[in-house]
């Protein structure tokens, strides 16, 4: 009667039951954490909550940018990545009164 004790008594990992009844649990656990890694790292940043005012705003930044071609301005804007600094130079700037 010892021998059919020591011998059913297998350590929890050599279990058949304990694998039948967890694998899909920690299947599940693995593909929900892949899952809101995705959803977390690939963000969609560009939907906005008022998407018709921006559609204007679009429009407007075009006739502004057809307004400056009419007056024949153009500038160069750079940027300093080390120190910050952001300097803007416009070519054939009007005098602009005071």
């Amino acid at each position: 009667m010892s021998e059919l004790v020591e011998e059913n008594a297998k350590p929890w990992y050599r279990e058949f039951w304990f694998w039948f009844v967890f694998s899909p649990l920690i299947y599940i656990i693995i593909m929900c954490s892949i899952t809101v890694t995705i959803a977390l790292k690939g963000a969609d940043d560009v939907i906005v909550d008022n998407y018709y005012k921006e559609g204007r705003m679009i429009n407007q930044a075009l006739e502004q940018d057809q307004r400056a071609r009419d007056l024949g301005l153009s500038g160069d804007l750079r940027f300093d990545r080390t120190t910050g600094e952001v300097a803007l130079s416009i070519a054939n700037a009007p005098v602009m009164p005071v």
